[in-house]
């Protein structure tokens, strides 16, 4: 029996199919319609979405991604120029283990120091007893409490002093009056060396609380100078441990994606100090120049610092001196 093949199908918008070649005119390549971007394609659309009539093609060739011959190329951007990265030191010393412990310490030991000034201060005042007008620039460790404290304090030197020379003027008037005299060259002589008395025993007891002023003040001066040298040395300490950790680097990367060659020396590096004179033998060197045993143990008495604290916050300048 022959087969009978069935005609092509033909369809207005379906290209001519090749002689002898049938295909579902739905999915087959050649039906322009099924080809998104050609005008079958676009009349096909237009009929699905309800609209009749023919849409216009568009006119001109489609954008090309690949520039014309000739356009230049977008320059690569350009690569950093190469530096030196220098760690900021300055902002991390501050926050160093080393240094916040050293300044805790000095503030707390400035503080228990000072606190114990201003109470022997104090208690001087009451020994002493006099007016505190007279006190200059340590009045103002003296409170109110403090001052009639003072007033109230019968064995003060300043009540001592008034005391005697209340009993010498008694007695002189006594005497006197045993013998019947009347007031005399000889007894206003005598009255005023009473007076004149009293005078010096009330200079000598400002003196004396002044001098002891003087010297717990310059105490307190001596340890802040160690607290300081403490901070310094921390920070000197901080300083060095930070370098060795965040070393300063070369980024020297070129437009070839290559690297520079880092040049010999960190620019603005400080250059090693040079090397000071060496103290003398027997000698060390404190307050900008050289000292021998006697002479350092003046210059402490004389600044108010503890010989025993100063060894053993400088073992091998004592060992030097034969203190150690």
């Amino acid at each position: 029996m022959a087969v009978v093949k069935p005609k092509p199908y033909y369809d207005p918008i379906v290209a001519p199919l090749p002689k002898g070649v049938y295909q579902d005119p739905i999915s087959s390549p050649w039906n322009l319609a099924n080809i998104p971007g050609t005008q079958q394609w676009r009349d096909a659309q237009a009929r699905l979405s309800g609209g009749y009539g023919i849409t216009p093609a568009p006119t001109g060739s489609p954008p090309s991604a690949t520039p014309a011959v000739g356009t230049p190329a977008a320059a690569a951007p350009a690569a950093p120029p190469p530096k030196w990265v220098i760690p900021d030191y300055a902002s991390m010393i501050p926050g160093d283990w080393e240094v916040t412990g050293a300044e805790a310490s000095g503030r707390q030991a400035t503080g228990e120091a000072e606190s114990a000034f201003q109470k022997s201060l104090r208690q001087a005042f009451i020994d002493f007893g006099g007016d505190s007008a007279k006190l200059g620039d340590y009045s103002k460790y003296i409170d109110a409490p403090t001052i009639e404290a003072a007033q109230r304090n019968k064995f003060s030197q300043t009540a001592q002093a008034l005391q005697a020379m209340t009993r010498s003027l008694r007695q002189q008037q006594a005497a006197r009056a045993a013998r019947g005299m009347s007031t005399s060259g000889a007894a206003v002589g005598q009255t005023r060396r009473t007076l004149e008395a009293r005078e010096l025993a009330d200079y000598n007891a400002l003196r004396g609380f002044l001098g002891g002023a003087e010297q717990g003040e310059s105490g307190l001066a001596g340890l802040r100078r160690d607290i300081a040298d403490k901070i310094a040395a921390a920070r000197s300490s901080a300083a060095a441990r930070l370098a060795a950790a965040n070393p300063a680097h070369w980024e020297g990367l070129t437009a070839e994606g290559g690297y520079e060659a880092a040049p010999s020396a960190v620019p603005g590096a400080p250059a090693a100090p040079a090397a000071g004179p060496a103290p003398l033998p027997g000698t060390v060197n404190w307050a900008g120049r050289p000292m021998n045993a006697t002479q350092l143990a003046a210059e402490l008495a004389r600044t108010g610092v503890n010989r025993t604290a100063w060894i053993r916050n400088h073992p091998a300048a004592a060992r030097t001196l034969g203190w150690a």
